[in-house]
Order: structure tokens, then sequence, then C-alpha cells
């Protein structure tokens, strides 16, 4: 028997993770008045989350920008090996280097060649074009083949490219100087996420979340560059147990993270270690200031 009823505030709620419903891995009882002023109920029972008004703490969301890594449509056709991109005729200026996924990734700092592409293998260009079909067929015949096989299967039909305008231009994801994955498990004691160095031009896929520094951030970066290394040594100190706090999970332990939910992931320890020094102070104050 059910009741819908209003809870009274010195209710306590039973909450629990792993396991069964009878026999869970994990359990406590949880005062209804620590729901009410936590920001998210993940992080139950096992930890303690944040309140909803982080009490001025400096988040991912406060230092970037964090964008979704765009979606093709069709991975298959508009992303190749290089090598296929040249058999197929397609023009350089309608390649842009992009990572390939995580699993192809094992380094944590991706460097770039002479023409921008990331040291990694498979070695994969994206094709982005914004020519009519008509001056594609004139001055770049083989090309206009190769999209002409897409249409015979349907791909310019598919959702994603049936919005575009042409059908194979892609979303304006420039590169970001950090990437982080967005879905994993946590096994053998690693992260169910990784932060990575992006130091190519590649832009990336919607296997990955964006942090694009904000202007304050992008400035301070762009002064001195050594703090890039700072940066990225203070976003993978992030605890797992961080990340997990504020994504979510589901069946079998699979992680998941949002951009909404990676901008609320806190990075006090830079903010601290920004406003402590002087030649980063000037150049952080306002932002800092203003939290």
């Amino acid at each position: 028997m059910f009741r819908k009823r209003a809870p009274k505030a010195d209710t306590f709620v039973q909450m629990s993770f792993g396991g069964s419903l009878l026999a869970a891995k994990e359990s406590a009882d949880v005062p209804v008045i620590a729901l009410r002023v936590s920001k998210k109920w993940s992080g139950f029972p096992n930890r303690r989350p944040r309140s909803a008004n982080g009490h001025g703490e400096v988040c991912l969301g406060d230092l970037f920008n964090i964008k979704r890594g765009l979606a093709t449509g069709s991975n298959n056709f508009f992303i190749l090996e290089l090598e296929e991109a040249k058999r197929a005729g397609i023009p350089k200026e309608f390649q842009r280097p992009i990572l390939p996924g995580p699993r192809h990734v094992p380094i944590d700092i991706i460097e770039r060649d002479s023409d921008g592409y990331p040291l990694v293998s498979p070695r994969l260009a994206l094709i982005d074009c914004s020519l009519a079909e008509d001056e594609i067929k004139k001055r770049h015949p083989s090309f206009w083949k190769y999209l002409e096989s897409g249409k015979t299967t349907g791909i310019h039909e598919t959702y994603l490219a049936s919005k575009r305008r042409p059908w194979y231009s892609q979303e304006k994801r420039p590169p970001a100087p950090f990437v982080c994955t967005y879905m994993g498990r946590a096994r053998k004691g690693k992260k169910p996420f990784r932060v990575i160095w992006n130091k190519s031009n590649a832009t990336a896929a919607n296997v990955y979340l964006l942090l694009y520094p904000k202007p304050a951030l992008a400035a301070a970066l762009k002064e001195t560059p050594e703090l890039y290394s700072v940066v990225f040594d203070h976003l993978q100190s992030i605890e797992a147990d961080t990340f997990v706090d504020e994504g979510r999970v589901y069946g079998g332990g699979l992680h998941k993270m949002e951009p909404r939910e990676l901008e609320r992931v806190p990075l006090q320890s830079l903010a601290n270690l920004l406003n402590a020094s002087s030649s980063y102070k000037g150049q952080m104050g306002l932002l800092f200031d203003s939290n």
C-alpha cells in the first residue's frame, strides 16, 4: 500500500546502491532535509553531495565553456583515414583533422604534426564543405562522385544531414585545448572519465566533451603559455568520485557525463593557485572575485 503525501521534515529516506532491492551493496538512511538542499542525489548513500548553492566554489563551468563534440550523422561516410580521403579525391581544403575515439587514444597529451593533425593512429579527416554540389561537380569531380555515392545510400536524407545546408557541411566545433571523455567504466582503479590535453588542430566527435577556456582564462593562457600544463595538471587531479557525483550511472556500472554536469565539477584547487600567484592573479582576478 502506498499513500501519496508530502514527507515530514524529520523523515528519513533509505538510499541504496548496487546489489538487489532487498540486499543492496550500500545503504543509508538520509534525512529528507538533506535531499532538499542537495542539487543531485546520485552521490548518496556513500558520499555527501554539495548543496545547491555551491557556497562560492569555483567549478569547471566558471573556467570553461563546455560543448559536446560534433555529430556527423554518419561517421563511416564523413570521417575517413587520410589515405582513404586521398584515394576518394577529396581536396585537402575540405578535410578537417578530427580525433579518433578514446579507445584509440592511449595517451593523455596529444601532440601535433606540421599540418596540425594529431600524432595518434588512425589519422582521421572530417569532410566539411560549404560549396554547392554543382560547383563541386565542376571543380572537383572525384569529390562529387564520392558525395553521390553517399546519396545512393540515403545519407543526405538522414536526420542530421537533412538539417544541414549543404548536407555535407558540419557543425562548427573548433579545436579545444582540453577534451573529456563523456562515457566510461571505472575498472581496475581507473577513472570513468579521462581529460586529454589536445595540442593539435583536431576537432572531436560527440564521444568527447570539449572544454573551451572562457575569456579570462583564455587571455591568461595566451599571455602565459606555460599555464596550459598547470591547468592540465589540475584537471587530471580531479578525483574519480568527484566526477561520479556530478554524472550519472547506468546498469553495468556505465558512467555518463553531460556538458551541464561537467560544468558543475569543482576545481577550487586551480582557483586557489591562480589567486595565490601574483603571475596569474591580475589576469584571473575578475573571474574569481565574482565568485
